[in-house]
């Protein structure tokens, strides 16, 4: 069964219903959330990836959190969509709360602004928000996290280079569980860097960078000039598919060209303003 077949609000009930159903007893499971695109109505479906976030109420051992995780994805077995899950524990989110945790901040802000409650105890979106400069700090490392994981690495470079030469897209392209070639890794890069450069001009809280470029856009003489083009390409024109046209395959080919330059650009600017912070 598809979400569009049975309409958004039934689709969000049906999780609603399926997980009180599966964890009603469970004391492990604290609360459960949807966030992203579908969160904000903003998904393209069948394209878009359903996020969710599953916190638990204590430290578990593996076959614990695996069998926790199957009655999950069973409420889930319904639908032909892809979804995003990630795990945390209710001390990771509450040490975010207190600023004290950079990998958990970022995903707090995006729950208390967006975030759908689905099960469990609402607390996390009871308290007040933690500070704003706490979470720039946190935005501004999260697209070189990024920059890491798509190379495979603990740390960056000193000179920063493409993901890989040798493969399709300079080693920004993805391939989906169909088999298909994605750009939506180059898509998610160049939206957390759009993300923290929103939120480090405007002082403004803003949870993807589709979102940012609904009003703001680097100007022409900024070093991440072609970013929003970029961005709406990927997203709403080629719906995160390497297109077929040539006139488009010239452009997808501009932005991996451009993405490095917008990478090293980044790291100066997440530098400097990391030391700025420090003194």
């Amino acid at each position: 069964m598809s979400k569009d077949h049975m309409g958004y609000e039934s689709f969000i009930n049906h999780m609603k219903r399926g997980f009180k159903k599966a964890y009603h007893k469970s004391k492990n499971v604290h609360s459960i959330y949807l966030t992203g695109s579908y969160a904000q109505r903003d998904y393209i479906y069948s394209i878009s990836d359903v996020d969710l976030v599953i916190i638990f109420t204590e430290e578990l051992d593996d076959s614990e959190i695996d069998y926790e995780l199957e009655k999950f994805e069973n409420v889930l077995s319904i639908f032909d969509l892809r979804f995003d899950i990630t795990v945390k524990k209710l001390q990771e989110m509450k040490l975010a709360l207190n600023g004290h945790s950079r990998e958990s901040s970022v995903l707090l802000w995006a729950i208390r602004k967006i975030g759908v409650l689905l099960f469990g105890n609402a607390t996390l979106l009871a308290q007040n928000d933690p500070p704003f400069s706490k979470y720039l700090e946190d935005i501004r490392e999260t697209p070189m996290v990024f920059m890491e994981k798509i190379r495979e690495t603990d740390h960056l470079p000193e000179m920063l280079e493409y993901p890989d030469f040798r493969k399709i897209g300079l080693g920004y392209f993805n391939t989906r569980e169909t088999g298909e070639c994605s750009t939506k890794t180059l898509y998610s890069l160049c939206s957390w860097i759009a993300t923290s450069l929103f939120c480090h001009e405007t002082g403004l809280y803003i949870s993807c960078g589709r979102a940012a470029i609904k009003s703001w856009s680097p100007s022409s003489e900024s070093e991440f000039h072609g970013l929003s083009e970029a961005i709406k390409l990927m997203r709403e024109k080629w719906r995160y598919r390497v297109p077929n046209k040539y006139e488009d395959k010239e452009k997808l080919l501009k932005i991996c060209q451009n993405a490095l330059r917008w990478e090293r650009e980044y790291i100066s600017f997440a530098i400097k303003n990391r030391n700025h912070h420090i003194e």
